[in-house]
């Protein structure tokens, strides 16, 4: 018979706490979670850093990491992608 308490979730939200709270204690919950506000079609996390691809087409970075991380080309893009120490993006042609 299925469990309909909800039981079987806790162990993932246990695992999910301990996450964040690893996280926290390292300092790189700050660099994850916190978002600018603006409207987002896309966003992509390194290391220690997060993009996004906001509906105008601008690409903004954030969080822990060198400068050439976090600093964006001007332009206009349609789709940004984030690694552990890169981040690469493709440039519309309007």
């Amino acid at each position: 018979m299925r469990d309909r308490g909800g039981g079987g979730r806790k162990p993932l939200l246990w695992a999910l706490a301990a996450l964040l709270l690893a996280l926290l204690t390292l300092g790189i919950a700050d660099a994850l979670t916190t978002t600018p506000a603006g409207r987002y079609v896309a966003l992509d996390a390194g290391r220690e850093h997060t993009c996004t691809l906001r509906d105008n087409g601008r690409v903004h970075c954030w969080g822990n990491g060198p400068a050439e991380l976090l600093e964006v080309p001007e332009g206009r893009y349609a789709a940004v992608s984030a690694g552990e120490w890169h981040n690469c993006a493709i440039r519309r042609e309007d």
